[in-house]
């Protein structure tokens, strides 16, 4: 039947489905909204406790505003939307250097570890080449000399051997450093190193992509969790939406099927209560106090619709079935009863199809 509503696309998947995919999104947001809150407490550390505070509940806020502000625009309130992106910009601006803050901190304490690491490791070698050629010109020099030396005498014994014992000194000390700098002295930032080394042509150094990168991730991880959180929402209220359209698809399959029982007699009880209350039919199924204008209005749309009532009406009589009388027909192409009653007159007395007999306590159209 044209006059009803139809799906012509396919359906997306099933509401559960949508839902688990829906909350898996979120969840996901929500692990990710806790890394960075974590990276916020980590940044805020030694702060006051409402600097803290405020830190969380602006992540928090900032990971909600961008659903509000799609819901906000998708209905309408475009005015409500601009506020609320403004909001949600001014909350990303203060929330970011928490995100970068501590990630870029970690990122250039280890890139300087390694750069001092790199500068001990080439002074205790040099300082290694000395102690070889300091130890035995000291040895050397003061070969016969008393132990201890004198407070005078031997002044060249002296010197080399205070040289010897600065440099011993001082080898002790790089050792000490180069071992306290562990494994972060090791590894270091040798991504952005490379990548500098890549990009030489540009200008660009390793600390200028350390801060560029730590800047992209800050951004990406807001984003991501705001996309995460909105996918959610989406893929909620679209299993909501499939759960309508398929109630309403079963409802119009209902509509399009004749309610009728073993003995081909519908319940019209039941057809009467579920009918759409219309002008001359007012709710629940009672008469009405004034009668129903005769005959539809002169329009392209009922012309059409009595013409498909027609053919409804003469297939079924044609497959041997009988066919309810007004209401069945009203509930089935939403047409006022007056109306179809009328047609249904009209096709009576033309001949066209056999006339009204009463079955229960309703008419129907019962073939020859």
């Amino acid at each position: 039947m044209k006059h009803l509503p139809h799906f012509s696309r396919p359906l997306p998947a099933e509401p559960a489905a949508l839902v688990i995919a829906g909350i898996a999104a979120i969840a996901g947001a929500l692990g990710l909204l806790a890394l960075q809150i974590v990276l916020g407490l980590e940044y805020t550390d030694g702060g006051t406790a409402g600097t803290r505070w405020s830190m969380i509940g602006a992540m928090v806020t900032l990971a909600l505003l961008p659903v509000f502000c799609a819901i906000a625009w998708r209905t309408g309130a475009r005015l409500i939307a601009g506020a609320i992106g403004i909001s949600f910009a001014a909350f990303l601006f203060y929330s970011l250097p928490a995100t970068s803050g501590r990630t870029g901190e970690i990122k250039e304490a280890k890139a300087n570890i390694a750069d001092d690491v790199a500068s001990w490791k080439s002074e205790h070698d040099e300082n290694a080449k000395q102690l070889r050629w300091a130890v035995p010109d000291k040895n050397a020099e003061c070969a016969g000399a008393p132990n201890p030396l004198p407070p005078s005498g031997w002044p060249n014994c002296r010197r080399k051997t205070g040289t010897v014992t600065a440099l011993q000194e001082r080898q002790t000390k790089l050792e000490a450093d180069i071992k306290a700098a562990g494994t972060a002295g090791v590894t270091g930032d040798l991504g952005s190193t490379l990548w500098a080394w890549a990009l030489s042509w540009a200008g660009l150094t390793a600390g200028a992509i350390r801060k560029g990168t730590v800047i992209a991730f800050a951004v990406g991880l807001d984003f991501a969790i705001w996309s995460l959180v909105a996918l959610g929402e989406y893929l909620i209220a679209l299993a909501l939406q499939v759960r309508r359209e398929r109630k309403a698809e079963q409802t119009i399959t209902l509509r399009n099927a004749l309610p009728v029982d073993a003995a081909g007699q519908s319940d019209y009880p039941a057809l009467l209560r579920n009918a759409p209350d219309t002008p001359d039919r007012p709710a629940g199924g009672t008469k009405p106090d004034r009668p129903a204008p005769k005959g539809p209005k002169p329009d392209g749309r009922t012309d059409g619709l009595k013409g498909e009532v027609r053919s409804y009406v003469l297939g079924q009589i044609a497959d041997g079935r009988s066919v309810p009388s007004n209401i069945s027909l009203q509930v089935m192409f939403g047409a006022p009863r007056s109306t179809v009653s009328d047609w249904l007159g009209e096709w009576e007395r033309s001949g066209v199809i056999p006339a009204r007999r009463t079955v229960g306590r309703c008419k129907a159209i019962v073939p020859a």
